[in-house]
């Protein structure tokens, strides 16, 4: 396949970028496009959102302000938008639904390219028939081998309009000194809260740790299920530990809070990234992770130890008084190096967006 010789345009589109590991995606794949000389403009179908500061200061930047699904001025803008660009990349299944709505009235040539994060693909593999009408002349993306396998098994799609591209972060330096043995265990958890995170675990986690010496759990998140927030307030308070454990629902930037933790944990039931670990090991920060998710596949044999298979309290107690005497965190950076470079995602996503614009 001939190399492309000239800049593409390329439009990314998302509904809002809020804290979370798809918006975070976008962000990085934007950014990287851009720094490699690529005319990127984001589309937000509400607005950008916070993390819409992260974005490169070349990239061009509209928000449609949607309020309603079938508001026909930001279809137009949108299809106006399409229409002076190769390639939009849409992020997200929902996001995906109404691009392919706005296709239909008010139409337009750029390929489509549907980068799909689905993060329940381990307990739901259906295929919505809106979903599949969507995805029909799209080039699909997934985030996971498990989605690739969905796309071409379950959803039908031809072998040669899916891939896989596993996601990435982009490493911050930041000089600031790890935690001093002596604070004890500080661990945290980066999780939006809603159910499938199976936040209320790791609470119990801090529980039985803070029986044997001072623990303290920091849970960063924004609030997505407001009613399953409450329940774990209140089993916070039941168990009396609310001295212990602590939310953080502000904060947009992460990689240069990790340096106040000895250890992450993570405890969601189904995963297709997840993302957040990559985020610890390019700030070498050792975490234990239930047994879900692409990053785990790629990790299982090169750090076994920060992986469990099981949701049973005593050995997640054991695994992490283990990782605790371990000091490995420059390995742990050179695993970011080795797997999750910007270098090796460009080539890879490039290589999409040739075999697209051919096909």
């Amino acid at each position: 396949m001939a190399q492309l010789t000239h800049p593409l345009k390329i439009l990314q589109v998302i509904d809002r970028l809020d804290a979370g590991g798809a918006e975070r995606v976008m962000v990085d794949l934007s950014n990287i496009l851009c720094r490699n000389g690529h005319l990127v403009t984001t589309i937000a179908i509400l607005d950008h959102g916070l993390l819409g500061n992260d974005l490169d200061k070349n990239i061009t930047k509209v928000d449609l302000r949607r309020t309603s699904r079938f508001s026909f001025r930001p279809m137009r803008t949108l299809s106006r938008q399409a229409k002076n660009h190769d390639i939009l990349h849409v992020h997200m299944r929902h996001n995906l639904k109404y691009v392919w709505l706005v296709k239909m009235l008010f139409p337009f040539k750029a390929k489509i390219i549907f980068h799909d994060h689905y993060g329940k693909i381990n307990v739901d593999r259906t295929v919505p028939v809106s979903l599949k009408w969507a995805m029909g002349k799209a080039i699909y993306i997934g985030v996971s081998k498990q989605l690739a396998d969905w796309a071409r098994e379950k959803a039908g799609l031809p072998w040669d309009q899916v891939f896989y591209l596993s996601n990435i972060i982009i490493r911050k330096d930041v000089n600031t000194p790890s935690v001093p043995e002596s604070e004890g265990i500080r661990l945290v958890m980066v999780s939006n809260i809603r159910k499938e995170k199976n936040i209320e675990f790791a609470i119990k986690i801090a529980k039985k740790l803070s029986g044997n010496g001072e623990t303290n759990l920091t849970i960063y998140g924004q609030i997505v299920d407001r009613g399953y927030y409450d329940q774990l307030k209140g089993i916070i308070e039941g168990l009396g530990i609310t001295d212990r454990v602590s939310f953080v629902h502000d904060c947009m930037d992460i990689q240069p809070e990790l340096h106040r933790y000895n250890l992450a944990i993570h405890t969601a039931k189904s995963e297709t990234g997840p993302l957040v670990l990559i985020e610890y090991l390019c700030q070498g920060l050792p975490f234990i992770s239930f047994r879900t998710g692409e990053v785990i596949d790629q990790l299982k044999e090169e750090i076994p130890d920060f992986i469990i298979d099981n949701f049973e309290a005593d050995a997640w107690i054991q695994r992490i008084r283990h990782i605790q005497s371990m000091n490995n965190r420059e390995e742990l950076v050179n695993l970011y190096r080795k797997y999750y470079s910007a270098e090796n995602y460009y080539r890879r996503c490039m290589k999409i967006y040739e075999k697209s614009l051919t096909c």
